[in-house]
């Protein structure tokens, strides 16, 4: 099983690649993609960021 610092460097390159996406694709750029596909990425950064603070949050306990 992989640590705890591993799985939060896993999810914050996942935002990453999200937040590049729809940067990239997303509303108002020049040719951006369907709003279904740009609705579906905006929700799972919305899920990995609820997540990585969730592990965020067990990483502190786990330090006291």
């Amino acid at each position: 099983m992989q640590d705890l610092q591993a799985k939060i460097d896993f999810i914050n390159g996942q935002i990453h690649m999200k937040r590049t996406w729809l940067s990239d694709h997303g509303p108002g750029t020049k040719k951006p993609w369907p709003e279904s596909d740009i609705e579906a990425k905006q929700y799972h950064l919305k899920m990995l960021e609820a997540v990585l603070g969730d592990y965020m949050k067990a990483q502190s306990r786990g330090n006291q």
